[in-house]
């Protein structure tokens, strides 16, 4: 995973271009004690990879489309 994103940092300071990544979601509940629970989304990805990319990402958006 380390390797991919400095991959793409390379592509993005040295080539000058914009990297965008597309992923799945999933709904995950979230339990805060201090507010009721409710349900959010993330990125599909195995923990500690979502943990990586998520700390090098400029933005993180969504696209929810209406089936």
């Amino acid at each position: 995973m380390k390797d991919l994103i400095a991959g793409l940092n390379a592509l993005r300071i040295e080539r000058g271009m914009n990297v965008i990544i597309l992923a799945h979601s999933e709904i995950e509940r979230f339990d805060d004690p201090r507010t009721t629970s409710y349900s959010r989304f993330d990125v599909r990805l195995h923990k500690r990879g979502q943990a990586i990319i998520e700390d090098e990402m400029d933005a993180i958006l969504l696209i929810n489309q209406d089936a």
